[in-house]
């Protein structure tokens, strides 16, 4: 997310689920914190899931794409979406890997940043189009949802789940995949959960595909919950054991890898480097949608006292760069970005970047520490340094 985007970012997350911990802020209704630790609405379900034989199972994946990418084992990939510059940075590094394979494809709905560097492009088709009557079915906010259809999937494109089933299918494996959409949604929907007793595809097409589920309470507010530990002692455990020879089993401070104020890299990259979701965008999903960019065109914004000082002004085509590449936007002045630093929402198309890629200049230094967690290291975007200068300087 946010705070977790720096190399130092577990003793962040370890400080406030120890104050949690430690003021009983577990289990309670509006308390908690993560939603790893704790997100529960009134009323959630265990949904039920499409069955393979006994004798085939999910093959795990051996490494994160954060190794791949840093890796020479790996001959041809293939993404669902925007992947290789979501989920990795230092853009250079990224591109040499991505050259570096034999045969890339991807299945994508936009024309993102990626597919310049593929293969193969399988279109894929909106929310909106259903080769079946249903495109899917999730618990969400207390709801089952039903994905309905509204067109056929327009021109050569297809679902997820076709584009699945039909590579399963090339493969000799199409029969281990449900026939349909329908069949899909059908296994989702049987389940020994008493909360969706009375929920099933006929329910949902006769409410408009959403059943609101089944409180266990008379109160609509909710009881207190309470509170299953997946610890190895079931209990809450604020002393991290595995953290000892890292000492942090408890949290104590560390400088960042990058963006600290004493590193003589600042000399030269004087910027601390944030980027953050915008509320215009689903990470990368809709950059290319035009109306959007009338409200909210790609830009990096600045202080005004930091664009002074570097002869900017509002509006500037600027250049921005560190050791590790560069790339081109607009500069917008905010005062409410702190001086030194800099600011941009993240994923934003290259095409809307002079061809440039946001990452090329992020930083991709992981903390060895990260492989010891639950959900291993995090890529430290936010502990970058960079520079800004007007365009063509």
């Amino acid at each position: 997310g946010g705070i977790d985007k720096f190399f130092n970012n577990d003793i962040a997350g370890h400080c406030y689920a120890l104050i949690a911990s430690l003021t009983g802020n577990y289990g309670k209704r509006g308390t908690g914190c993560g939603i790893y630790c704790y997100h529960t609405v009134l009323s959630e379900a265990k949904l039920g899931a499409w069955k393979l034989p006994e004798d085939r199972k999910p093959t795990p994946s051996k490494k994160g794409f954060y190794d791949i990418v840093n890796t020479d084992d790996v001959h041809a990939a293939m993404f669902f979406g925007d992947i290789p510059t979501q989920k990795a940075a230092n853009w250079a590094k990224t591109q040499r890997w991505l050259d570096s394979l034999d045969f890339v494809c991807l299945a994508d709905i936009y024309h993102s940043s990626v597919v310049d560097y593929v293969d193969l492009v399988l279109p894929v088709c909106s929310k909106f189009e259903c080769a079946d009557s249903v495109g899917g079915v999730k618990n969400a906010n207390g709801y089952i949802l039903e994905n309905q259809k509204v067109l056929d999937p327009l021109f050569d494109s297809k679902s997820d789940f076709y584009i699945e089933k039909g590579i399963a299918e090339a493969m000799g494996l199409g029969g281990l995949y449900p026939e349909n959409g329908e069949e899909y949604a059908r296994a989702i929907l049987t389940t020994d959960d008493p909360s969706c007793e009375g929920i099933t595809l006929e329910a949902l097409n006769r409410e408009n595909g959403a059943c609101k589920l089944v409180l266990d309470w008379d109160d609509t507010v909710g009881e207190e919950v309470g509170m299953t530990y997946a610890t190895p002692s079931t209990k809450q455990e604020p002393y991290y054991e595995n953290m000892l020879a890292w000492g942090q089993a408890f949290p104590q401070w560390e400088r960042p890898n990058e963006a600290y104020p004493e590193n003589p890299l600042r000399e030269k990259y004087p910027l601390q480097f944030s980027q953050a979701r915008s509320r215009f965008r689903v990470h990368s999903a809709y950059s290319g949608a035009k109306w959007i960019q009338q409200l909210f065109e790609p830009h990096i914004e600045l202080n005004p006292s930091d664009a002074a000082a570097r002869g900017l002004v509002d509006g500037d085509e600027v250049e921005v760069y560190n050791d590790r590449g560069s790339f081109r936007t607009k500069l917008r002045l905010n005062n409410a970005v702190q001086p030194e630093s800099a600011f941009m929402a993240e994923s934003t198309y290259r095409q809307y970047l002079e061809g440039t890629l946001m990452q090329s200049v992020s930083n991709d230094t992981m903390n060895p520490r990260g492989y010891d967690m639950m959900f291993g290291p995090m890529i430290p975007y936010n502990d970058t340094l960079i520079e800004i200068k007007k365009a063509g300087e």
